[in-house]
């Protein structure tokens, strides 16, 4: 078995002694006293954590017991980084010590390999001896010094964004979401509807994550994995997957499911779990009454008003794949807007080039394009078939009225499911 394998294995064990030791003195000194619980445990905990890596995991380096001052000293600045939190997470969230500690653990758990691989548990250099060109390369220690400070700064920002947004969310009374979809990108309608939702539950006064980078012109707060793990311990929050997701990866108690075409149609599963609450864009791709169709077309850039010359024709072939369609050799010279890479890379000139454009030969019959393109006053041809598309073929426009119910609706029931 390789020295990581085994560095896990005595990890995971280390990790659930301190955890055991710290609930047990817990129950003897009570929640009162869980600063006292958390630092007696560490005491102990530390010998005993040398102890077992030596024997385990590093059985070639030298003897555990001169190490076990540096392992104290290693140990010490997570700590009391960890006592901080503790208090935190106890006195300003309301959190149980129990649940308190377990973040801290996830915290300190991201930092103890380097740590140990590169400090404590390693062969010291002899007097003089200089360490070789090919130890950095090997160990890679700059390279994880830089990884290790990225994910200290998200997870600083993580907790910047989690402590204030998670006291909000429970003095309001309400259960903050937690979307798990894809990262912001404009050439998608369906990822620019999703954040969008995201945009608009924050704005409306709830609390909304999004896992994935989200776009900065809107109100959305970006949090990492293991920031959903400290809310996910601190409170039961409400994730929202995309019909693209299959099952329920983060093993959420609560889920909810935003349908954006056909479910299995782009991935993901065709049937979802009875448990799930199910909204779609539109019932032709779900049967339900809750809808949520999100307006994404940006009225001031795709219409009408005062068009240039129409000089060109242009076609998109999008999501043909998934309609069993190739793309026919009348269009091969035509320019072509394009999903990867996008092209035009930008709204405002994708809008620029569809004003001016005479006709739309698009293979994909479920885009956003369409409604763009007649918008802006294009003729639109759905090939093969040669159809010519008009808005009683596209979804139709809400009303701000219409959205604004919706939009209620969506946080009302999505509150209320899960009350107790």
């Amino acid at each position: 078995m390789s020295r990581q394998n085994r560095y896990l294995i005595v990890g995971g064990w280390n990790v659930a002694f301190g955890y055991g030791l710290f609930l047990a003195l817990l129950a003897m000194l009570g929640d009162g006293r869980f600063l006292a619980a958390s630092w007696i445990a560490w005491l102990i905990a530390v010998p005993q954590d040398a102890l077992v890596i030596d024997h385990f995991a590093y059985s070639d380096a030298i003897g555990p017991f001169p190490r076990v001052g540096r392992v104290y000293s290693m140990y010490l600045p997570a700590q009391v980084l960890n006592t901080g939190f503790l208090w935190a997470a106890v006195q300003l969230l309301a959190a149980s010590p129990a649940a308190a500690a377990l973040i801290a653990i996830a915290i300190t758990v991201l930092l103890s390999w380097l740590a140990q691989t590169v400090f404590a548990f390693r062969v010291p250099l002899a007097v003089g001896e200089v360490r070789p060109p090919e130890y950095v390369r090997d160990y890679n220690i700059a390279g994880s010094l830089r990884v290790l400070w990225r994910r200290a700064i998200l997870l600083a920002r993580d907790v910047v964004f989690l402590a204030p947004s998670l006291v909000a969310a429970r003095r309001r009374g309400t259960t903050p979401y937690v979307f798990a979809g894809s990262e912001y990108h404009h050439a998608s309608a369906g990822i620019r509807a999703w954040h969008r939702i995201i945009h608009e539950l924050n704005r409306r006064g709830m609390v909304a994550f999004s896992l994935e980078d989200t776009n900065p012109d809107w109100d959305e707060r970006r949090i990492t994995h293991l920031g959903y793990w400290i809310v996910r311990a601190l409170e039961d929050p409400i994730v929202v997957y995309p019909e693209v997701v299959s099952g329920n990866p983060l093993r959420a108690g609560r889920v909810v499911r935003f349908v954006g075409n056909t479910p299995g149609y782009l991935g993901g599963d065709a049937e979802f779990a009875d448990t799930e609450l199910v909204f779609t864009w539109s019932k032709q791709f779900y049967d339900t009454d809750r809808i949520l169709m999100v307006d994404t077309i940006e009225s001031e850039l795709f219409n009408d008003v005062d068009l240039p010359e129409k000089d060109t024709d242009c076609a998109y072939v999008g999501k043909a794949e998934f309609r069993g369609v190739e793309e026919l050799p009348e269009t091969f010279e035509m320019t072509h807007i394009t999903r990867f890479p996008r092209w035009p890379s930008a709204r405002e000139e994708l809008a620029a080039l569809l004003r001016r454009t005479r006709t739309l030969y698009t293979y994909d019959d479920c885009t956003m394009i369409i409604d763009e393109a007649l918008l802006c006053g294009c003729e639109v041809v759905l090939l093969p078939e040669g159809r010519t598309l008009t808005e009683v073929d596209i979804a139709g426009r809400l009303t701000q009225q219409e959205y604004d119910a919706q939009m209620t609706r969506f946080i009302e029931e999505t509150q209320q499911e899960w009350a107790t």
